[in-house]
């Protein structure tokens, strides 16, 4: 599945964290949870999978479901309950 930077904005704010404390999380400086956040399709650095893989496995973790693209876009679901 392709991910997309405003996935990982929506999923940090459905939690209510900030940025410093994800990045504290996940062993990494504001700047590289910054490119992930704002990385575009056509931007001269993208992150490496290797980065997206760890992101993504921490939302999860904390209960967020990553939607796929389709008609009405893409998006997260966060677990309730």
């Amino acid at each position: 599945m392709k991910y997309h930077a405003a996935q990982f904005r929506a999923a940090r704010a459905a939690l209510g964290l900030r940025t410093r404390n994800v990045a504290a999380e996940l062993n990494w400086s504001l700047r590289t949870l910054d490119e992930l956040e704002h990385a575009d399709d056509e931007g001269p650095r993208q992150p490496s999978d290797a980065a997206v893989a760890k992101l993504v496995a921490f939302y999860e973790g904390l209960g967020v479901t990553f939607l796929a693209n389709n008609a009405q876009g893409v998006g997260i679901r966060l677990k309730t309950g």
